[in-house]
């Protein structure tokens, strides 16, 4: 099966076919219920490989368990957490949201400093979700660096004796498969670094707050690229020598998807701002990956109308429901709304050229 696949029927109207659009309304609180019985959580604190990590987990009718991982400096209660949660809520089955460690109210938790190289802790702490449903099928998902993780976690399960129990499909929604572009990017426009800058401060701050004295923030406050704060973290607070090193440990390369042997479901814009649309484009097609390409939506927004309806919602569902009825891997969408594959040499944007080569930086001794 080619894991190409353009959508058909995707087409958001007027002002919402606009990429900034789509991604600064993708955190809007809107498009979900605050009284919905998802919010009737049970709050669940995992002792993880000696890291500490939270979860909320929503029971359902026990149809299957879906654990949902949240983006970079997102958390278990962001809208798009939400939306999804309380659609396969409703549709019988159960619901954990993990936080990544130093995301949402847990920077207290732990004193190590969260990277995106951390993959072992949020892999156990998956499996021991997984482990109170045992006869339950599991569904893993993230959006973002969120689904960069899902994905990770995945392949993971393929290599450890650890397994996740009953993990029967993986999904993502607008994951970062190079993060050295995608955090590049995230630089190259103003108002979207600007506003991510902000955000991470605010939880450096509140780390800062939780463990005086353990860290050195004050020298690096003036740094006005996401990347050079994360070279800058990296020198003081990390075992990594090189951007490069740092990054290399959640690329995703083309090598990196025959490593997950479940049914896996992709979702990507073409219009999206920080991950560029070559990355998903260079995966050659495999029999249990689904790659769904749309011309806009931007980053993790896929907004249908001004109700706040979205796209990956629909689609997620789909996949999961489609897997939960045992359906075969390469029907696990609904065939209606994919059309013919992108064919080699078709139009792809015009994309910004960036060094593949990060700078290096001095190993902390």
């Amino acid at each position: 099966m080619d894991a190409k696949l353009p959508s058909a029927s995707f087409q958001p109207p007027g002002i919402l076919s606009r990429a900034w659009v789509q991604t600064f309304l993708a955190a809007a609180p809107l498009g979900y219920s605050r009284r919905h019985a998802l919010m009737k959580s049970r709050d669940v604190e995992i002792l993880a490989n000696g890291v500490k990590l939270h979860a909320a987990v929503s029971e359902s009718q026990g149809r299957g368990l879906v654990v949902l991982i949240h983006g970079w400096e997102g958390h278990i209660n962001a809208p798009y957490m939400l939306r999804t949660g309380q659609n396969l809520f409703d549709a019988g089955f159960h619901v954990a949201r993990l936080h990544l460690r130093d995301h949402g109210p847990t920077h207290h938790l732990n004193a190590g400093l969260f990277n995106g190289s951390m993959l072992d802790e949020h892999f156990e702490a998956v499996r021991q979700i997984a482990s109170a449903y045992p006869e339950l099928p599991l569904y893993l998902g993230g959006y973002s660096l969120g689904g960069n993780f899902a994905l990770r976690i995945a392949a993971m399960n393929s290599r450890t004796k650890k397994k996740l129990p009953g993990l029967a499909g993986v999904f993502a929604i607008s994951a970062p498969l190079d993060p050295y572009k995608s955090t590049a990017a995230m630089d190259d426009h103003f108002l979207l670094g600007l506003h991510l800058r902000k955000q991470w401060w605010r939880s450096l701050n509140k780390k800062d707050k939780h463990f005086p004295g353990h860290f050195r923030f004050e020298e690096m406050r003036r740094e006005k690229s996401i990347l050079r704060l994360t070279e800058r973290l990296l020198q003081t607070h990390s075992e990594f020598a090189t951007l490069q090193d740092y990054f290399g440990t959640y690329t995703l390369a083309d090598s990196f998807f025959k490593t997950i042997r479940i049914p896996t479901y992709l979702l990507t814009a073409i219009d999206d701002p920080i991950i560029p649309p070559e990355d998903y484009w260079n995966i050659k097609p495999r029999a249990n990956l689904q790659i769904e390409f749309c011309e806009h939506g931007g980053h993790v927004g896929f907004l249908q109308n001004i109700q706040f309806q979205c796209y990956y919602v629909q689609r997620i569902r789909e996949f999961i429901e489609t897997l939960a009825t045992g359906t075969k891997s390469k029907k696990a969408l609904n065939s209606e709304s994919l059309s013919s594959a992108r064919k080699p040499g078709a139009r792809k944007p015009k994309t910004k050229a960036r060094s593949a080569k990060p700078k290096t930086v001095g190993r902390k001794r």
